[in-house]
């Protein structure tokens, strides 16, 4: 594939919030399924389980695939990936509006996860070669905003709706347009697109290029990462994605719609780290792991008060649970962020693809371990699995924060 960036800043800019327009809205139709749950399990279609099984399906196609998504979006043409994983999704949500049993709702859900296997590798490595060279930092950062965005959207949508079967129309239609979007905007920024560095660079950066994935992230700590991201989204989705349910079980009076509402505040807390990070990265924050480290550690009490809820009032609950989903989402930027560290090494892709399928596990644990607990045994029992989990990533991110500054180090020498 060659190697191609844009040079004027104003394209590159503009180029950047269409791709975050983008992602948002993506982000907004994978997560639909989720927030339908709630009405979904109210209405008696489904149980929770069998709603879990269904949403953690996705992942199991998905997650993998995001590994293969990352190797071929740094070899390949990352545009054309997206306008495939678009198209494909858009028509596997549309026939999710008229087929509602349980084994189709199945099939169809898990055929999405394959469809966007290459769209999240393919969006890093648009931002982390693609942009110009100066918004490529902010670019990797901002693209958090466009998650929580869309997951927020997604919740109002189904707060909004009145049957829960819309979500997937809905879905369908935004991802035909955004599949129109794209073409029409790629076949306009083409035209701007320059070659990257000469030969005579190009041959000095090749030892750099070629060094093995295994040892880079092993130098790094990379695998480190992995973990602690497998734990830290475990958390995470849960708080987002069981939220409204478990409010409606142990808060007599609310309903589906107040929960998924509830889940708004819950999930646009998200918005508040990311801007408390912008402001502290990188003018305050010199290493991202020490920084994910600290905010762990924060987050911990937060996560031992939810293991009472039922016996708080419902207003601690909601407060604790968006304390715990804004320093999550702090982490996943300033995680997000290390991806860029890899660009020079032609992993950035890559790194992301692997990030994503763990993140894609963790789903999975969530969506069906998280189901299977609440429905056999309380959801006190799920509050301190996720206090635990929290614990424990405290541990893994300690490991990998010296091997992480003697990369970046390393990095900024060379």
């Amino acid at each position: 594939m060659n190697c191609v960036h844009l040079e004027n800043r104003k394209i590159s800019k503009q180029f950047y919030l269409i791709i975050w327009i983008e992602y948002a809205l993506i982000y907004m139709t994978k997560n639909c399924f989720s927030a339908a749950m709630a009405s979904i399990v109210h209405d008696g279609i489904l149980t929770k389980s069998q709603t879990g099984l269904i949403n953690a399906m996705f992942f199991v196609f998905y997650g993998p695939l995001q590994i293969l998504g990352g190797l071929v979006a740094d070899r390949h043409d990352p545009e054309k990936l997206i306008k495939i994983g678009l198209l494909l999704s858009s028509i596997l949500n549309f026939l999710l509006f008229f087929f509602h049993d349980y084994l189709s709702m199945l099939i169809l859900w898990s055929l999405n996860g394959i469809a966007q296997f290459a769209v999240w590798p393919a969006i890093v490595k648009i931002i982390t070669t693609h942009l110009a060279p100066e918004d490529r930092k902010d670019g990797a950062f901002y693209i958090a905003f466009a998650s929580v965005g869309g997951l927020l959207v997604s919740y109002v949508t189904a707060a909004l709706i009145t049957r829960w079967e819309y979500n997937f129309l809905v879905s369908g239609g935004v991802l035909l347009g955004l599949f129109l979007m794209w073409i029409a905007e790629c076949h306009n920024v083409d035209h701007f697109m320059i070659a990257d560095a000469d030969l005579g660079e190009e041959k000095k950066n090749q030892e750099i290029r070629e060094e093995k994935n295994g040892k880079l992230f092993w130098r790094s700590g990379f695998y480190f990462i992995i973990f602690y991201f497998f734990l830290r989204t475990i958390v995470d989705q849960a708080v987002k994605t069981f939220s409204p349910t478990m409010l409606m079980e142990l808060y007599p009076g609310v309903t589906p719609s107040i929960g998924n509402l509830l889940n708004v505040l819950i999930i646009g807390a998200n918005l508040i780290g990311a801007v408390v990070i912008r402001w502290l990265y990188p003018k305050h924050i010199r290493s991202e792991l020490a920084a994910v480290l600290f905010v762990n550690l924060v987050a911990l009490p937060f996560c031992g008060v939810l293991m009472i809820g039922g016996k708080l009032q419902l207003a601690i609950m909601v407060f604790s649970l968006c304390c715990v989903s804004c320093l999550m989402n702090c982490c996943t930027v300033l995680i997000n962020c290390c991806n860029v560290q890899y660009s020079r090494y032609g992993k950035s892709a890559t790194t992301a693809g692997i990030i994503n399928a763990v993140s894609s596990v963790a789903f999975i644990v969530v969506n069906y371990g998280v189901a299977l607990i609440a429905d056999y045994a309380q959801w006190k029992s799920v509050l301190l699995v996720l206090f635990l989990t929290a614990a424990v990533s405290c541990g893994v991110i300690l490991i990998a924060v010296p091997r992480w500054k003697r990369f970046t180090k390393s990095n900024s020498e060379v």
